[in-house]
């Protein structure tokens, strides 16, 4: 996660409170869904961006993770997403992410919405 993005997500934490943000994660690669949820919730495990030694707490979620379709339209969901989520190239890796993204908040996020 860049410096730059860690240092936004920082400010809106100070802003709005932790308990009042939650973190999306959009991206199909597992490894750097994996580290973006570390970054939120237990700080930059690089050690290098304005959230290293940060524990925030923050809830995270993966864009494919049913809590987060739910508040979805579903006419407009299956119109512009419905395709990514089940393509057999990528909804394997898909899967896996929302996985590891719920994994991560489970342990280490103090809040939920």
């Amino acid at each position: 996660m860049s410096p730059q993005l860690q240092e936004d997500i920082g400010k809106v934490a100070e802003r709005f409170g932790t308990g009042e943000c939650i973190v999306v994660v959009g991206i199909s690669d597992c490894e750097l869904c994996e580290v973006y949820a570390q970054t939120v919730t237990q700080g930059d495990p690089s050690e290098v961006g304005a959230l290293s030694g940060v524990s925030l707490g923050l809830p995270v979620y993966h864009f494919f993770d049913p809590e987060i379709k739910r508040f979805c339209d579903a006419a407009i969901w299956k119109e512009r997403f419905d395709a990514a989520e089940s393509d057999p190239e990528t909804s394997g890796d898909v899967t896996e992410c929302v996985c590891v993204v719920a994994g991560i908040r489970r342990q280490y996020s103090l809040f939920d919405f």
